[in-house]
């Protein structure tokens, strides 16, 4: 031991000569930072185990125990490689350490090329000076190869490849069953899929613990496989033979199967009959590595004229290699993987966001449109220029155009050998000759910049444009941020999608009109514009690259709507144009665009006249062009017309939504929640009339979330089911449409109708507009909403709530865009939500913040009950297909409510409901009158230690005393009178606090009286020699300054125990039932606490493998 003793003393003064006395390389002071106290831990069994395990150091970039900065797999990595990995191992950038960032790293290290604080294989300065050696040609062959591993990690790939899968057949007794396999030579070991070897109830053989080799050299975490046993078939039952395989949670990524008809016809021709066909793809659910491969496969390879190779194996024939060019390429499948599935309901609130939502929204504007006024500028040509909204402190971007050459390459390919080259090079020379953009000065070529990939869109059908250029700014490279993420996208413009229908649908006459080249309008200043490089070709020889830029606002960037917009408002309200003439025409324009389509209504056509010839002219000032206008007016307009993604057909003035185009596409498919997903975003009704129809599809996928099935697993046969029939009826989609008109011609009267309802899988609720004129009435739908309820089981009273509460928020923004309505009714068919409605109670958090908003957002007199068969919001909480909502119509409102007043439904809330009240909150009710005052000693609680108050208490009592006329000064320290005036002056206040009916316990066994004013207790050593406060203590009731005196105490005889510290009061003191009290407080202490925990006993150690291995006497 007194050897550990010296050991551990001399690494201590190492320690203390390396960090407290190291002196700075350069200068001679000491260094400040590594003055500090060095913290020394108690010698705890916690501190040890710690200890033992971080003892173990890592290499950040290979998981090998050496330091990281000696790895030898640094001089096959890039610099950006290096970097990144540091930085995804949240590593210091200076010393590579774990637990702390670069700015409080207090290591010396230096590095030798550019003496700055990090070490060489992070040096940028040695990354140029190894760039500048490279020869051209390695240069071209590391470009090339980047490019490639870009272009595979962001692109799908032009053709199938397929892999060696085929059919099996598993049993386990009497239990069988068909899967896809994959045969998989690259596997040391074979795999089945956990949830399969549950459904063939397989019963483990043992047990295995090892790691997994990953692509890229990286090695899982040790982890613990089932081993089962299980025969294999081939299909036709010809080949059998018992397997070894162990359990995976998942095999792999959906891998596609063999539907090439051309290919099948030549593998028939040649008398082969794969097992593995079809459109569909079904999961892989084993995998037969190599300690299988070699005893199934017969030799037989046939090479076909394609370049597949089809290879026999004893379980079937199944095929290699690279297959047809794909005709169409899914894109929205790349981002399904990083969506978030539940905020896919969010998204139904367009126009209705609670009030916490509206003022997060509110300062993000301000922000924003801050920023973009201070920035904006009129140059020449009338012309805006602005600036992008740069993200304060955001990362980094790539600076190489390696990407965005492989990109090119792969985008010119398919313009040639589609023949659509020369129209794309057409578009890029007219922006050219327009300054749309320019060619970048030779001189800014090595300045540090960004370069945007871009591809085609090909639109055969477009009478304008069949090919136009669309700019990637979401793109980045690993260890570097996305243009998109760099920059501010401004406030969202989907909550103006609502209001704007409204103002359309309420003038006699819809208009519609759009800008031409909205984007391509507004400047860039220069400072912006070397962040939107792109790459082009010089001639048509596509022999040499030339370097473009952008000088306008970029469509494909995440902050150009909001430029487009706030430049057009920013426009619309300068000076020259707020005259009474122009009025109207501004109102119209401020109140009617979305992005760059304007929107609204008039009710003559005098008016629409004034209006176009006014906002052309208007526009035209800013060099915006109006174009494509129409109107229900117009008699030369006779096509239907896309409104904010309705169909709007200018003849019969009716909106419906537009059919999908994938339709057939799905019918093909095997529903996944990859084909649901995409049919519930295909559908688009920011009104809301088909929501009845469309809660089926959510609510399987709702129901699929739930059941935790795979993207691209099929649903379950009942769930099929339903999806079959409701897909059936999708053609009567075109067929449901609603006038787009919301107000009767000449109306005398209108009046506002929100209905609610729930049930157990949705809420909604619906706005109806009711107009009288002579009698006649008419209902028109306003809007209406359809949630899915909560994952979690809720109450329908609950259900009823949300729905009233969402009903509000409906009732709030129809309001504020349509002209006051004479009087709104609220309709709900639950007399529990009526009475939390009505009735003023205190109802607990969930029902309470939404009664107070409902309260907040409407008159309670206002809400009227409606028996739920006449209540047309429940058909938007039943499920129902297209062809039930075409015969419903129930747009048209209920048929109670073409009556007048007197016959509408009319029930009273007499008396609350019991199960109401099961919502009210629970209270506690005291009988101290006392309970809730506060004690003038808590006061003195804002100070932790007694020390503290003593002293505190001395100089309030010091300036009382030197605010006196005629009192001598005390000045300088405090005297040890002071101090004890100070502690007489708490005891006073503890005693003055301590309750009556307490202190009557004690008359009969405790004599008090008082000395001074201070309470005392006479005892039986009295005639003793010993102080006065021994004899005659002083009484100290419970209190909370009792607490601090007690640890105050405790601390000063160095964390003594309970017997000790009491002893020490009892000298001054008389406490209470003072052992109880003084354990209770020092149970407090953390030191303590900490000292006297118990031992930790970690788990034994396993027996070494010689001494439980099994071997024969004397052998």
């Amino acid at each position: 031991m007194c050897f550990l003793r010296h050991e551990v003393e001399s690494e201590e003064m190492i320690r203390l000569a390396r960090e407290g006395f190291g002196k700075d390389r350069g200068s001679g002071a000491i260094r400040k930072d590594c003055q500090k106290s060095v913290h020394k831990d108690e010698p705890t069994a916690a501190t040890l185990i710690s200890s033992t395990t971080g003892a173990k150091l890592n290499c950040i970039f290979c998981d090998r125990p050496h330091l990281s900065q000696d790895c030898q797999r640094l001089s096959d990595m890039s610099y950006e490689d290096r970097k990144s990995q540091v930085i995804r191992k949240r590593c210091c950038l200076v010393c590579l350490k774990v637990g702390h960032l670069a700015k409080r790293c207090h290591s010396s290290v230096r590095c030798l090329i550019c003496k700055r604080r990090h070490y060489p294989l992070l040096c940028p300065d040695l990354r140029k000076e190894r760039e500048s050696n490279l020869s051209s040609k390695d240069r071209t062959t590391d470009t090339e190869q980047r490019s490639t591993e870009t272009l595979l990690t962001n692109l799908p790939s032009e053709h199938e490849i397929y892999l060696k899968t085929i059919m099996i057949r598993l049993r386990n007794r009497d239990k069988e069953v068909c899967v896809r396999a994959l045969l998989d030579d690259g596997s040391q070991r074979s795999y089945i899929e956990r949830n399969l070897a549950a459904e063939l109830f397989l019963s483990p053989s043992g047990r295995e613990i090892f790691s997994q080799g990953l692509f890229g050299g990286g090695i899982s975490p040790a982890s613990e496989h089932k081993r089962y046993m299980v025969n294999v078939e081939s299909l036709n039952r010809k080949y059998s033979t018992p397997l070894s395989l162990l359990e995976q949670q998942k095999i792999c990524s959906t891998l596609p199967r063999i539907h090439d008809r051309k290919l099948l016809s030549e593998l028939a021709s040649r008398g082969i009959k794969l097992t593995d066909v079809g459109r569909d793809s079904p999961p892989i659910r084993v995998l037969l590595g190599a300690d299988i491969l070699g005893s199934i496969l017969t030799g037989r390879i046939e090479v076909l004229s394609s370049g597949v190779s089809a290879v026999e194996t004893l379980l079937g024939w199944t095929i290699l290699g690279l297959g047809k060019k794909r005709e169409v390429v899914n894109l929205v499948t790349l981002s399904l993987q990083n969506m978030d599935v539940p905020k896919m309901w969010d998204l139904e609130v367009l126009g209705i966001t609670d009030p916490i939502e509206k003022i997060n929204e509110s300062l993000l504007e301000e922000e924003t449109l801050t920023h973009f006024k201070e920035t904006i500028r009129i140059c020449e040509y009338q012309r805006y220029e602005v600036a992008l909204p740069w993200l304060a402190g955001h990362p980094a971007l790539y600076d190489k155009y390696d990407a965005a050459e492989s990109r090119l390459r792969t985008a010119t390919k398919r313009l040639i050998n589609e023949n659509y080259f020369e129209a794309y090079n057409n578009v890029f020379k007219q922006w050219e000759e327009e300054g749309i953009i320019e060619a970048v000065p030779i001189n800014q070529l090595a300045k540090e910049v960004h370069y945007l990939p871009h591809r085609p869109v090909i639109k055969p059908s477009s009478n304008t444009t069949k090919v136009r250029p669309v700019f990637d700014a979401s793109f980045k490279k690993p260890g570097f941020a996305s243009l998109n993420e760099c920059l501010s996208v401004g406030p969202s413009l989907t909550h103006k999608i609502l209001p704007l229908l409204l103002r359309f649908r309420s003038g006699a006459i819809g208009v519609i009109a759009d800008v031409k080249q909205a984007f391509l309008q507004i400047r860039l200043r220069t400072e912006d514009r070397d962040v939107l490089r792109f790459l082009w070709w010089e001639n048509t020889g596509c022999s040499e690259i030339r370097i473009y830029r952008h000088c306008r606002v970029v469509f494909g960037v995440s902050s150009s709507p909001f430029l487009l917009n706030a430049t057009i408002s920013y426009h619309l309200e300068r000076e020259k144009f707020q005259t009474e003439s122009l009025r109207k025409t501004i109102g119209h324009l401020k109140e009617g665009f979305y992005v760059d389509n304007l929107v609204t209504s008039v009710n003559a056509a005098t008016e629409l006249e004034q209006l176009k010839s006014q906002s052309i002219e208007i526009m035209k000032e800013g060099a915006f062009e109006l174009r494509c206008w129409a109107s229900n007016d117009s008699k030369e307009d006779q096509d239907k017309q896309m409104v904010l993604g309705l169909s709007w057909d200018v003849v019969s003035d009716e909106l419906s939504c537009k059919l999908p185009a994938n339709t057939d596409c799905t019918q093909e498919k095997p529903v996944t929640k990859r084909v649901l997903l995409s049919v519930i975003n295909s559908v688009y009704d920011p009104i809301g009339f088909t929501a009845p129809a469309l809660l089926l599809p959510k609510l399987l996928m709702q129901e699929a979330w739930r059941g935790k099935i795979g993207w691209d697993e099929v649903l379950p046969v009942e769930l099929e089911h339903k999806y079959r029939l409701w897909e059936k009826t999708m053609h009567f989609m075109s067929k449901c449409s609603i006038s787009r008109r919301l107000f009767a011609e000449n109306y005398d009267d209108f009046t506002l109708h929100i209905f609610t309802d729930a049930s157990a899988y949705a809420y909604a609720t619906c706005a109806f507009l009711r107009c009288e004129f002579k009698g006649q009435v008419t209902v028109k739908l306003i809007a209406a909403k359809a949630r899915l309820a909560p994952m979690k089981k809720s109450t329908i009273p609950r259900l009823e709530l949300l729905g009233a509460a969402l009903g509000a928020r409906l009732a709030q923004t129809v309001d504020s865009i349509l002209r006051t309505a004479s009087k709104t009714y609220f309709w709900c068919d639950s007399m529990v939500v009526l009475s939390w409605i009505k009735k003023k109670e205190s109802w607990n958090t969930f029902v309470g913040n939404r009664v107070k908003e409902i309260r907040d957002l409407t008159n309670i007199d206002d809400w009227r009950h409606v028996p739920g068969e006449v209540n047309p919001a429940d058909l938007a909480i039943r499920c129902c297909d297209w062809s039930d909502l075409l015969q419903s119509k129930w747009w048209e409102g209920p048929g109670w409510l073409y009556n007048d007043e007197e016959s509408w439904p009319c029930s009273e809330v007499s008396e609350t409901p019991d199960e109401a009240f099961l919502e009210r909150r629970k209270t506690v009710v005291t009988n101290l009158a006392t309970g809730n005052e506060v004690r003038f000693g808590d006061r003195f609680l804002y100070f932790s230690s007694y020390k503290k108050i003593l002293r505190m208490t001395a100089y309030v009592l010091r300036f009382c005393n030197n605010i006196k006329r005629n009192s001598p000064k005390l000045v300088n320290s405090l005297s040890c009178e002071e101090i004890q005036k100070a502690e007489e002056t708490l005891i006073k206040i503890m005693q003055s606090e301590w309750p009556s009916e307490i202190r009557e316990k004690y008359k009969d066994t405790i004599q008090f009286f008082e000395e001074n004013g201070i309470l005392k207790i006479q005892t039986r050593l009295i005639l003793s020699q010993d102080p006065e406060d021994f004899t005659h203590p002083t009484v100290l009731p419970d209190h909370p300054l009792l607490e601090r005196l007690v640890l105050h105490t405790h601390r000063s005889l160095m964390h003594a125990g309970v017997l000790t510290t009491l002893a020490q009061l009892r000298e001054k003191f008389w406490i209470p039932k003072g052992r109880r009290v003084v354990k209770a407080i020092l149970r407090q202490c953390i030191k303590c606490k900490r000292l006297t925990a118990g031992k930790v006993n970690p788990d034994p150690a396993p027996l070494p493998p010689d001494r439980i291995h099994r071997l024969q006497p004397f052998k």
